[in-house]
């Protein structure tokens, strides 16, 4: 990873997600410091099933992903920190060229500039891939840390999405729908071209 300010980042780095790092994730979201920006998902959502379904999830489409990888660990030296995930958006064809960024840190190693470093990264990968023409992220009303990491990356908040539908993932690989009410989600972009 490269420097960011003064701070270098040379033991943060990227792998793609596996079935293996269950655990370790399933770790990081039992804290409730990083439950709390998720709380309108269902609580179901956080259960070990879950975790192992999104995790089997992850791998089958780091597998099969036409582009890069789409769901990735942090890791500091051998260590797994965080989580950091993108794709195309969920309701309409990759080739919009439209993708979604996703976060999550060990609360342990939040403050240190690593998220916008790893985002940073990502984006710059991103731009010479051409396959992305712009990245957006979904932000909860009050998660100012959140918004603070997009707008260190570049990204500018374009509006508010009041349809945007969480899921519950399960240990078979389905997802589904969290049902309503949850909150409006304020959202951020980042065009690459």
């Amino acid at each position: 990873m490269k420097k960011q300010g003064r701070k270098a980042f040379a033991d943060i780095s990227l792998r793609p997600m596996r079935l293996s790092d269950r655990d370790r994730i399933f770790a990081i979201l039992s804290d409730p410091s990083v439950r709390k920006p998720f709380a309108l998902f269902h609580e179901k959502s956080f259960s070990r099933e879950a975790v192992t379904g999104w995790c089997r999830i992850a791998q089958a489409c780091n597998r099969e992903s036409p582009g890069p990888d789409q769901f990735y660990v942090i890791k500091k030296g051998r260590r797994i920190i965080g989580y950091f995930g993108t794709g195309p958006e969920s309701d309409k064809p990759a080739h919009t060229g439209r993708w979604e960024v996703g976060y999550f840190l060990d609360p342990r190693f939040r403050g240190q500039g690593i998220m916008p470093a790893v985002l940073s990264e990502f984006v710059t990968k991103a731009r010479r891939s051409g396959l992305v023409q712009e990245f957006y992220g979904a932000v909860r009303p009050g998660n100012h840390a959140s918004a603070r990491v997009l707008e260190k990356a570049g990204f500018l908040r374009v509006g508010v999405d009041k349809a945007w539908t969480p899921c519950v993932f399960h240990q078979d690989g389905r997802a589904e729908p969290c049902r309503p009410p949850w909150q409006p989600m304020q959202v951020f972009a980042l065009k690459l071209g």
